[in-house]
């Protein structure tokens, strides 16, 4: 009896545990749209229809789905019912806050609708597809059923930080009159024009965003330093980062802000020693370089 006792509470401990690790719980998206497709039948949550009768009408706050994948952005989204029938109506719900950071399959979220009539019968299946609207009215589908076809898919991985340089515009920058005699032959930081370059990031993953900055250029040497070259002999423009110059294709390691930053540069023309003064051109010059950011 003592041997009874103690082995069948230890093979229902077992039989529960090997059921824990078995389950899987599904978050769901809550109160939306169905399809109540005629007088007589039940409410559609996604799928097929065999018909739609003259009072058929979407349904308010009548179906929970779920769905995979990541929202492009975290923000407020609204989800769209949409029959693939010429000069269908579709219908919106409400909207709700979804988090980019987690995928779909993991955030409990309720939206609402009322009831919206469709005013349309047919004797041909109805394909429906459930899709996601951001507050910029992009779509994104649920589903890849074949009332989706058309719709770009629910991203299957959190969206990536990114950058925007100088607001995507070229940087112009006005050294102003040199005197050619006086042009400086070793680069100084301290006598350099500083910049602010203007560096928005976006990141739904966290505060801060890692990139990588890097000039290329066609470089002249002076006193030992590479510089940008330019239109005129025997001139060219330091380029400098943390009081450094920036020689092409090597990378600086930056940290910046989710949001606005501001990316200090400054700017120096040299004379190459080699190159007497009186050979130095006057009359205005340029030099170009192009400043790539990478978001890592």
């Amino acid at each position: 009896m003592i041997k009874k006792c103690l082995h069948i509470p230890l093979f229902y401990l077992i039989t529960l545990a090997v059921l824990a690790l078995n389950s899987t719980a599904y978050a769901t998206i809550s109160g939306v749209h169905g399809i109540k497709y005629s007088s007589s039948g039940n409410v559609s949550c996604k799928g097929d229809l065999e018909k739609l009768d003259a009072g058929s009408y979407f349904k308010g706050s009548a179906c929970e789905i779920s769905g995979t994948g990541y929202v492009p952005r975290s923000g407020q989204y609204k989800i769209k019912v949409v029959i693939s029938a010429p000069n269908l109506p579709s219908v919106l719900s409400t909207s709700a806050y979804f988090d980019a950071t987690k995928s779909l399959s993991m955030q409990n979220v309720t939206v609402s609708g009322s009831d919206v009539p469709i005013n349309y019968s047919s004797t041909l299946k109805i394909h429906t597809c459930y899709v996601m609207v951001d507050d910029k009215g992009s779509e994104w589908a649920l589903d890849g059923g074949r009332g989706c076809s058309g719709y770009n898919p629910i991203p299957p991985t959190p969206p990536k930080p990114s950058c925007t340089l100088n607001n995507n515009s070229d940087l112009s920058v006005d050294l102003g009159t040199v005197d050619r005699a006086l042009l400086p032959t070793y680069p100084d930081a301290a006598a350099s024009k500083h910049m602010q370059i203007p560096v928005v990031c976006t990141n739904d993953n966290g505060t801060t965003v890692s990139v990588t900055m890097q000039l290329s250029y066609t470089p002249i040497t002076v006193s030992g330093k590479e510089i940008v070259k330019s239109s005129a002999n025997g001139l060219g423009v330091a380029i400098f980062y943390n009081n450094q110059t920036l020689s092409p294709n090597e990378s600086e390691s930056l940290q910046l802000n989710t949001g606005s930053n501001n990316v200090d540069l400054a700017f120096q023309a040299l004379r190459d020693p080699n190159v007497s003064v009186g050979n130095v051109p006057t009359g205005s010059f340029t030099a170009s370089a192009i400043l790539t950011m990478n978001v890592l």
